[in-house]
């Protein structure tokens, strides 16, 4: 069961005090996602096989950004801006390679979430297919997506957030996360070998997960556990890449 403790605001970060959750998909929804593919979307068979068994996840206590990391932001970290939409500063960065984001979070003494950190998050202590609930009937009053978009990115902060007070978890821009990407992570003979506190992905790996989705996304494609993967510097097709940083909690 999740913690009861509230929750706490910090310089633009929310604390979550972690608990165990179920990761991942069960059965069902997999086949009703591999079902609603398209033709053009047969590619992504793997990722979304990848997302079962559903699978119970200790996480520690951490704080994660409110919002996704905006243009104003990364330009006073960074001293510039990859972004192609760059019609609001309040927009989320976009066309950020991984090696940027992670030299973000070095320069700011933070970290990329884990691949479970960020799902834990993103779920916002529900565990239904969409953290609003099992149907796309919602989708609009939290994110941002191919429904409402007009396909671009929209500054941060102006949907409904999640139980947890986190702002675009799903929609508006994908997310890099700290893991590389393994269609195994799931999987009995691999996960069983982890602890199941705190998992990390492979240590080494040529994709890199990416969540949350975009604005480009179709409804169905907001579920909370659909897991994305990408070259981690291939920056002309990054254009809806971005991310949000985390950091652990102190321990006393």
């Amino acid at each position: 069961m999740l913690s009861e403790k509230p929750f706490k605001v910090r310089s633009g970060m929310v604390y979550l005090p972690g608990g165990t959750f179920l990761m991942g998909s069960l059965k069902p929804e997999v086949d009703q996602a591999l079902a609603e593919l398209s033709e053009s979307e047969k590619l992504l068979t793997e990722q979304i096989l990848s997302e079962y068994p559903k699978h119970d996840v200790y996480i520690s206590p951490f704080f994660i950004d409110k919002y996704e990391v905006t243009q104003a932001e990364f330009i006073r970290v960074m001293g510039y801006n990859p972004s192609l939409n760059k019609a609001d500063l309040n927009n989320p960065v976009d066309s950020v390679v991984k090696g940027e984001a992670l030299e973000y979070c070095k320069r700011t003494n933070k970290r990329l979430p884990t691949e479970a950190e960020w799902e834990y998050a993103a779920r916002g202590g529900t565990n239904t297919k969409y953290f609003w609930g099992d149907e796309e009937d919602g989708a609009d009053e939290f994110t941002w997506y191919e429904g409402n978009s007009g396909l671009r990115s929209h500054p941060v902060g102006l949907k409904k957030p999640n139980a947890f007070g986190l702002y675009d978890m799903i929609g508006n821009l994908w997310e890099w996360i700290a893991d590389w990407y393994s269609k195994d992570y799931y999987t009995p003979d691999y996960y069983r070998k982890q602890f199941h506190i705190d998992p990390q992905g492979p240590e080494t790996g040529e994709r890199s997960v990416m969540r949350g989705a975009s604005y480009m996304s179709p409804a169905r494609g907001l579920r909370c556990s659909l897991r994305g993967r990408h070259m981690p510097d291939n920056r002309w097709e990054l254009h809806t890449a971005s991310f949000r940083c985390a950091c652990s909690a102190p321990r006393f």
